[in-house]
């Protein structure tokens, strides 16, 4: 199987999708990612080059006030990070600020769901290994720079809890807070807790530990 960028037809392909809207290039980033994540064949042949575009282009989106609602923005953040893209500060500020602002906006289906992935990617992508000793600036540190801030993650939080969640969107929400070293409120934590039945195994022992030894801090 040869790389997309060997490809001359696919460059016109790509070009097409950088003109689609915030959904289509949302649910390609989605899709690519999640096919990469399951096969490692496939992974080696997608091409980095078309999948940084394809982000650049749903940032632009974002810039222009076109990546709405919740959903596409939440589908570039995971898609994303299951591609292993690094959005750089300035591209992670223009999809924060989508995201802001979509929660201005009345809640819309889904939205649980939604704010898990944009946790979970948010997560995922400040996992990136920094190397021993480095000494690095704000923007170049992996968890400063894709850590939204308490006061959004609150209001994440706060969109999630405002419907029943699901077990595995609960779960996954706990999972993220604490690789995030986020403390939900005390409303939001208790709406997280009672959406997980005691047998569940959704919430891994890193998320767990993260949050019990910040609860005392509260």
């Amino acid at each position: 199987m040869a790389a997309l960028d060997g490809c001359a037809s696919c460059s016109d392909v790509l070009q097409m999708v950088l003109a689609a809207d915030a959904a289509d290039v949302s649910n390609m980033l989605l899709a690519l990612g999640t096919l990469a994540e399951s096969d490692s064949q496939l992974a080696a042949v997608v091409s980095q080059h078309a999948t940084t575009q394809l982000l650049q282009h749903a940032v632009a989106l974002a810039g222009r006030g076109e990546l709405a609602p919740l959903q596409p923005i939440a589908n570039t953040f995971y898609g994303a990070a299951l591609l292993g893209l690094q959005p750089s500060a300035v591209q992670v500020q223009q999809l924060f600020s989508a995201v802001q602002h979509a929660l201005e906006q009345p809640p819309g289906p889904g939205d649980c769901m939604n704010v898990t992935q944009v946790l979970l990617a948010c997560a995922e992508l400040s996992d990136v290994q920094v190397p021993a000793g480095g000494n690095l600036t704000p923007d170049a540190n992996p968890f400063l720079r894709y850590y939204p801030g308490a006061r959004l993650v609150d209001a994440l939080l706060h969109r999630a809890t405002c419907a029943p969640l699901g077990e595995q969107a609960a779960s996954h929400t706990v999972n993220a807070c604490g690789r995030l070293l986020h403390v939900p409120s005390a409303e939001d934590w208790a709406a997280l807790l009672a959406a997980i039945p005691r047998h569940a195994n959704g919430l891994s022992p890193v998320a767990a530990s993260a949050l019990l030894v910040s609860l005392p801090q509260c």
